[in-house]
């Protein structure tokens, strides 16, 4: 089962930091979610989401008076 490390830990031999998504043995996620170690995620959702940003945007201006 996919979970996320809620805090800096080590599991089945390796490190895994805070953040990090990996997968897990069913039965000792819920071991480590009842002490506050790791998530689960979601089945439909999806790490991470890009922004739909075109690729040329107008530059950036200012329009104002000087100060003096």
């Amino acid at each position: 089962m996919k979970v996320k490390a809620l805090k800096n830990l080590i599991y089945d031999g390796t490190f895994h930091k805070a953040g990090e998504v990996f997968d897990m043995a069913d039965k000792d996620v819920v071991d480590y979610e009842n002490r506050h170690w790791v998530i689960r995620l979601l089945q439909g959702s999806k790490p991470a989401l890009e922004a739909n940003v075109p690729n040329a945007l107008p530059p950036l201006t200012v329009d104002g008076k000087k100060k003096k």
